[in-house]
């Protein structure tokens, strides 16, 4: 568990590091006109998730009939009254 512990603790701080290097080159090293860049796709790469995923909901979304419901409720119910509750 230690090792564990440790591997966990040493990720955490590379990422930490890493996050502030990142943050650090683009207040740094980027022109205003770069940074307006980097936003652009920022938002672009967020929009486009967002579509993405609506698009997945809407293809997934899951058909479930009524008669199964009712058996599958009638089933847990029946569990829980084996239970005694």
């Amino acid at each position: 568990m230690n090792r564990i512990a440790r591997r966990i603790k040493r990720d955490l701080i590379l990422t930490a590091l890493l996050s502030l290097g990142a943050v650090v080159a683009y207040h740094v090293l980027l022109d205003e006109e770069a940074r307006s860049g980097v936003r652009a796709m920022n938002h672009t790469i967020i929009d486009s998730f967002n579509t993405l995923s609506e698009m997945v909901d809407d293809r997934i979304g899951t058909i479930m009939d009524d008669e199964v419901v009712a058996q599958n409720r009638q089933n847990i119910k029946d569990a829980w009254k084996a239970l005694g509750f």
